[in-house]
């Protein structure tokens, strides 16, 4: 049995309705190899907050469906490697925008931090990490208001979480466990706005870690 725990560390605008798209692609890295587990984002280019998203799969390919016809700029991003941009127009011709080529980056991640810039999602194996300062909110909103707006997360009247179709089961603020096993107490009281990121980490259980 596996357990998903969210970790917090403290520290969209609408397009015109009507008919919606899809965009497709192919990520690679410059040895030619699929980069998997890349994402894929469209941001609004005023603000730079993320409006739909894609993973790649095993073949380095993604779509990006229900896309809203706008203006919107692209953004790749992989751990450990440069940050892809792009300015697109949905509907794109084709609705394929061929195949992005990622370059490694100069120095390690550990090395540098780049301020401005915004990416919403990173993947690294068994954990997904959000940029809270990709979604916007709004001035008194609450951590439980900030995870509604993460793709993949899903919060009930209850204030009950599931992130990925499983329950979470334990949440930690900064690497400590906060409030023991009840989640809402910190996603009712945690101001959004003290928020820097949200993982969503999936491990065992601690007596199938400890059984193996």
């Amino acid at each position: 049995m596996r357990h998903l725990l969210f970790i917090f560390l403290l520290g969209i605008s609408s397009i015109a309705a009507g008919q919606t798209y899809s965009l497709t692609g192919n990520i690679f890295s410059k040895s030619g190899d699929p980069m998997v587990y890349s994402t894929v984002v469209l941001l609004n280019p005023v603000d730079s907050t993320m409006e739909f998203f894609a993973i790649t799969g095993q073949q380095g390919h993604f779509e990006i469906k229900n896309v809203k016809s706008g203006d919107y700029l692209l953004q790749s991003a992989f751990l450990g490697y440069q940050t892809y941009y792009r300015n697109v127009t949905i509907p794109y011709e084709g609705n394929n925008i061929g195949t992005i080529i990622m370059e490694e980056s100069p120095v390690g991640l550990d090395e540098v931090d780049v301020y401005g810039e915004h990416v919403p999602i990173f993947i690294n194996r068994d954990t997904i990490e959000f940029n809270a300062d990709a979604f916007k909110t709004r001035p008194g909103d609450v951590a439980e208001d900030l995870l509604k707006k993460l793709p993949g997360i899903e919060v009930d009247r209850a204030g009950n979480i599931k992130a990925m179709g499983e329950d979470v089961q334990r949440l930690y603020v900064d690497g400590k466990e906060f409030f023991g096993n009840d989640p809402k107490v910190a996603t009712k009281n945690v101001p959004a706005d003290a928020l820097k990121k949200v993982q969503v980490y999936d491990r065992k259980s601690d007596e199938a870690e400890f059984t193996g």
